[in-house]
């Protein structure tokens, strides 16, 4: 063969590599683990499985899921060859006329993930969070109606005059203004109904608003969960009275109509200058001397302290499912409302939060960017740890077993034994389990992109969190492990 037939060989094998690499065909970490990978495989795509009838408010999560690789299946065309579910409702409880769920969530295989976490509803649930309101303090204290009526008025009673109170249900939905005294409380027909005494709000040009945090949590034994790092923050419709009655309630309740903060004056140059959300929301508190970062500090510290007080809830959960800990993660916004001394107060928290920007155009960038980064954390992205082509040998090949080793100064004196001090954390005396749990907190710190670590804390973030922390074996091991990267790998703290 001439110099120039071998080049042109050469160029054409590069052509065919490049265009299969840039139509998603080939994976070069294959290339890299497979003998067989010489020649990129004409594989199916993996397949992300909506189970409701309607996908209309999903177009950034399908975006996402395209942008992944993955092929969408839907109800009237199912198997169970997928490898991920997304749905929009609780597929632990059957809903008349759709998909028998529960039934498809015994029947998990363990490379399948849900994007719905067993137990959530345990305080995404209004209802359920305003009986433990009093467990935390930063949820305004509530009270049930009407089996906690006699204990509402002696703390209305004890509390100074020109306290106001509004009366809400169980789903997110009819927030009203109530007299304390009114008799009707104390009747029958209000179950899954409480009161909550109404946090004098914070106000931009005389406004009262939320500021809703993205939360993910991608394992609950051990605890692992991450927030966004931009906000949503959605104004009243009407400007602030302080006369609260039900002839204003668009002045604060936040409906859906709500004002995107880019309309609201004080904020709009922040935004003209494209910066996001979170930075508009530090620019306005810092030109009024407030410290903004202490109040995110104080609002993640808050969704890190109740993730750790339900954690043997979803544990206990996730028990009635076979492979309950390999199977789900999931997204949830958690809103909160400033008050006059600037502490955030949580109001409620939102099970598979709606990331449609159909009816906020401009939030569109955000939501999309929340589908991907989500993908890309949990690892199912083509090359990652969760990804339903990579195998064993391609695992040591993305996270190496050196790259789970920490205690250089520890683990040479736990050859013999492994019951003392630190030694746990050692790959001798580590279990095969354990040490994926460290590789799939490895891969999420590397694939992170938009999500930030929430829990394990940092030490400042545990400072804030009144000590809570979350029990157990591998949560120790993962706290343990994290403490001795960050000592070699200031990135990890």
């Amino acid at each position: 063969m001439s110099t120039s037939a071998a080049w042109a060989s050469v160029l054409t094998v590069a052509i065919a590599a490049g265009v299969a690499i840039y139509s998603g065909q080939w994976d070069p970490l294959r290339a890299l683990t497979s003998d067989s990978a010489c020649a990129p495989a004409d594989a199916p795509r993996p397949k992300y499985y909506i189970p409701t009838k309607t996908i209309t408010h999903l177009p950034h999560v399908r975006a996402a899921f395209e942008k992944a690789g993955y092929d969408v299946m839907r109800p009237e065309n199912y198997t169970d060859d997928w490898h991920v579910m997304w749905t929009f409702h609780n597929p632990f409880y059957p809903r008349e006329g759709e998909v028998d769920l529960p039934d498809q969530m015994q029947k998990l295989k363990p490379e399948q993930k849900v994007n719905q976490i067993p137990g959530s509803s345990f305080f995404t649930s209004k209802w359920e969070l305003a009986k433990r309101a009093d467990h935390f303090d930063f949820v305004p204290r509530s009270f049930v109606m009407p089996e906690q009526h006699d204990e509402f008025i002696r703390y209305y009673q004890s509390q100074p005059t020109g306290s106001i109170w509004v009366k809400k249900g169980s789903k997110h939905r009819g927030v009203t203004a109530i007299d304390p005294l009114d008799p009707v409380l104390s009747s029958a027909g209000l179950e899954e109904t409480f009161v909550q005494q109404f946090v004098r709000p914070y106000l931009i040009d005389n406004r009262m608003f939320d500021v809703g945090i993205y939360v993910a949590i991608t394992s609950y034994n051990p605890l692992r969960a991450y927030y966004f790092d931009n906000l949503l923050l959605r104004f009243c419709s009407m400007e602030f009275n302080e006369d609260i009655s039900n002839a204003d309630r668009e002045s604060y309740v936040i409906e859906d109509d709500y004002l995107p903060p880019w309309s609201i004056l004080s904020l709009r140059n922040y935004f003209r200058m494209g910066m996001s959300t979170a930075n508009a929301f530090r620019g306005h508190f810092t030109s009024k001397g407030i410290d903004a970062g202490a109040i995110l500090e104080r609002i993640k510290a808050s969704v890190a302290q109740l993730l750790v007080d339900y954690e043997s809830t979803l544990m206990n959960s996730a028990n009635y499912y076979p492979n309950g800990r390999k199977n789900f993660f999931s997204l949830y916004r958690f809103d909160f409302i400033i008050d006059r001394n600037f502490k955030p107060w949580l109001l409620e928290v939102n099970q598979s939060p709606n990331l449609s920007s159909k009816h906020t155009k401009d939030l569109k960038n955000m939501f999309q960017r929340i589908a991907y980064d989500l993908l890309s954390l949990v690892g199912l992205f083509p090359g990652s740890i969760n990804h339903p082509d990579t195998t064993e040998k391609d695992m040591e090949v993305i996270i190496h077993t050196n790259d789970v080793d920490i205690g250089y100064d520890i683990c040479p004196s736990c050859q013999d034994i492994c019951s003392t001090g630190l030694c746990y954390v050692c790959r001798r005396c580590r279990t095969p389990s354990q040490s994926r749990m460290i590789k799939e907190l490895i891969s999420e710190h590397r694939n992170a992109r938009g999500f930030k670590r929430l829990y394990p804390p940092y030490e400042r973030l545990r400072g804030l969190m009144n000590n809570a922390t979350a029990k157990g074996p591998n949560n120790q091991l993962l706290e343990t492990w994290l403490a001795l990267k960050c000592r070699d790998d200031y990135t990890w703290c």
